[in-house]
């Protein structure tokens, strides 16, 4: 957090309004993560195992979420990103194909739909699913 304030409280941000002077807003935070004891000497086990990636936690954590989902197989990956883009090559999107999305929405799930070469055009709504389908639209995001 900016400016060392405690967890989960406003940080003062200072924007310049002239050579000497100086005014305090606070910032609102996206969230707060939610970590304790437990969570550092996981990460610090991996750490110190010297595979920090492809290891067998991350083989620990596809075993329990693919019997969580009741499938045979699930797959990790690095970031949201990664998974929407495979989840789009595993429908088989791409170019000439049109994938709807909210007009609000995260960065990556427009660069996952531009990655396989379709197009992401928004919905003027918040829900893409009142958006008028077109013979190219795919899928809605």
């Amino acid at each position: 957090m900016c400016s060392g304030a405690p967890r989960g409280g406003p940080s003062p941000m200072r924007y310049p309004m002239g050579p000497e002077t100086l005014i305090s807003r606070p910032s609102i935070s996206m969230s707060a993560p939610d970590i304790d004891e437990t969570d550092v000497e996981a990460v610090a086990e991996v750490l110190r195992s010297g595979r920090l990636a492809l290891g067998p936690r991350a083989e620990e954590f596809e075993q329990r979420i693919a019997e969580y989902a009741g499938v045979p197989h699930a797959v990790v990956v690095s970031s949201g990103t990664a998974a929407l883009h495979l989840i789009l090559k595993g429908l088989a999107c791409g170019p000439g194909d049109e994938v709807l999305v909210p007009s609000f929405t995260f960065a990556a799930s427009v660069n996952a739909i531009l990655y396989v070469g379709a197009s992401p055009p928004c919905s003027p709504t918040s829900s893409p699913s009142s958006t008028p389908w077109t013979p190219r639209t795919r899928r809605v995001g």
